[in-house]
């Protein structure tokens, strides 16, 4: 008979066999269920510093991590903040990429929703360069949603197309947000589920 220390509760016990580490079944179950807790949160804690940092939410369920929810940001600017959410996030996680900027802001002092309404980012069209670029891409001629029709006179579209836009059209361009850039991050097609 062999003397020993149970590994979980501290008694002394005497046992036959020379493997064995604890007085019996119940400090084996707490032990086991110890250990198993222990692992868990350590997996939680990897997971939270690889895909939220810096909200800590422990149920992620967006495609993309917070770092590269703020990647896209930078990547993007004059996209547009409704059409960034929309394309990297659900309408029910929303709330978290606004969460992430605010948190961003405090720590850099720089806007990401600023930086993603920016103006000046935008890409401008005349009338003749939009038409020409919707000829290209095999498309019907449209203005962009609240860009009315064409100025000049109240001719059809063809009828415009036909005769040449005029040159009022350059005073007012047409200008539309930049195609969306995403560099080093997985495009959400190609991106299973988490």
């Amino acid at each position: 008979m062999v003397t020993r220390n149970c590994k979980h509760c501290g008694t002394q016990f005497e046992t036959r066999y020379s493997n064995k580490h604890y007085c019996g079944s119940p400090c084996l179950r707490e032990a086991h269920n110890k250990r198993t807790r222990e692992t868990r949160a350590k997996a939680t804690e990897e997971r939270l510093n690889v895909k939220s940092p810096l909200l800590r939410k422990a149920h992620w369920q967006m495609l993309y991590t917070e770092m590269e929810i703020i990647q896209l940001a930078y990547q993007n600017p004059g996209y547009g903040y409704t059409n960034f959410w929309k394309r990297v996030a659900s309408e029910n996680a929303r709330h978290n990429v606004w969460a992430i900027f605010e948190i961003w802001k405090e720590k850099t002092g720089y806007c990401l929703y600023s930086h993603l309404q920016d103006p000046d980012s935008m890409v401008t069209y005349t009338d003749q360069e939009w038409y020409e670029k919707c000829v290209a891409e095999g498309k019907t001629y449209n203005r962009p949603r609240g860009f009315g029709n064409p100025s000049g006179n109240n001719l059809t579209m063809k009828k415009k197309i036909k005769r040449g836009f005029s040159q009022n059209s350059r005073r007012n361009p047409i200008k539309v947000n930049p195609e969306f850039e995403w560099g080093d991050v997985e495009p959400d097609r190609e991106r299973k589920k988490r």
